[in-house]
């Protein structure tokens, strides 16, 4: 049995930086097992992760993948403890 996990990360597909540093963390702290697919969504910012285009597209790769997938959300909390226009926009 395989298993399929979706990295999503706040970065845009162009800059990869998020997914590149998690996707080093992985590879150098757990061995290789090829029968766990990772995969990166990119959510352009923090903002997208409930937006519906993003969840369809959550949804697609779980669909194609139904038997064990697990969704990771990234995201950066930046310093909502003390500027608080972030702590709303995150609804904390």
């Amino acid at each position: 049995m395989s298993r399929q996990i979706l990295l999503c990360v706040e970065t845009n597909s162009k800059a990869r930086t998020d997914y590149q540093y998690i996707n080093e963390t992985i590879h150098r702290f757990y061995v290789n097992d090829p029968k766990i697919s990772y995969k990166p969504i990119f959510l352009e910012s923090k903002s997208m992760y409930a937006s519906l285009k993003k969840q369809k597209e959550i949804g697609k790769y779980i669909k194609a993948y139904p038997e064990d997938t697990t969704v990771i959300y990234f995201i950066d909390l930046d310093d909502y403890d003390t500027i608080m226009k972030q702590k709303n926009y995150l609804k904390i």
